[in-house]
């Protein structure tokens, strides 16, 4: 059985309720959290093999490269236009966690809401980036571009992912190595995320659908 974790840090400075008491740190709607969702071992050739491929290529944002590299698969986001380019179709070394990937987003969530109406093939759309040490990524939701669903697998350095909705205090979740998360219904379309400053070189692996339908 997968487990599924609720997420226990929140941010430096936690809402409170009417009475002063802590307000819940429950996870937002379409939230999930796996630990260990593969083994060191698998997550050591994963590494071996990003290290190896040639495929690696600067993302550049508003006319600034940012630190961070990307290799993407099926598609690639260009966010000069919003749109969505061509792009190798997903190895078979990879897709085998794809897959892993998805039967965990399906089990944590349900079918129905981890799937949205896609078939677990139409989620082909996958991106790995490398931070390097103070790497991150700002404030965001993942463009209407994609699917309903994100999913990410964390590797090598841990990371803090934070959440927030329409300026309240972001919740903040522990990414530990090997760990996934899943982004879908409401925590994907109408909350932010982001990652924050990584101490050491880190690793995701990411898997989305197409939006159109």
């Amino acid at each position: 059985m997968v487990e599924t974790v609720i997420p226990s840090r929140v941010d430096h400075h936690p809402p409170t309720g009417a009475d002063g008491a802590p307000a819940s740190t429950a996870p937002p709607p379409g939230f999930l959290y796996v630990p260990d969702l593969i083994a060191p071992a698998e997550e050591r050739a994963l590494l071996a093999w990003f290290a190896a491929s040639p495929l690696w290529s600067d993302v550049t944002f508003r006319g600034q490269t940012a630190r961070r590299r990307a290799m993407s698969f099926g598609a690639r986001y260009l966010a000069q236009g919003r749109r969505l380019l061509a792009a190798p179709a997903l190895p078979p070394e990879l897709a085998v966690y794809r897959d892993r990937m998805v039967d965990a987003a399906c089990e944590g969530l349900g079918r129905e809401l981890a799937l949205a109406g896609r078939t677990a093939a139409d989620l082909a759309l996958c991106t790995a980036l490398r931070y390097p040490a103070g790497g991150a990524i700002g404030w965001h939701t993942d463009n209407s571009a994609f699917g309903p669903t994100v999913l990410c697998l964390s590797l090598g350095a841990g990371a803090r992912l934070q959440l927030r909705r329409d300026g309240s205090p972001p919740l903040e979740v522990e990414l530990a190595p090997r760990s996934l998360f899943v982004l879908a219904g409401e925590v994907r379309s109408a909350w932010q995320h982001r990652i924050c400053p990584v101490r050491a070189e880190r690793h995701s692996f990411t898997v989305r659908s197409s939006g159109d339908r």
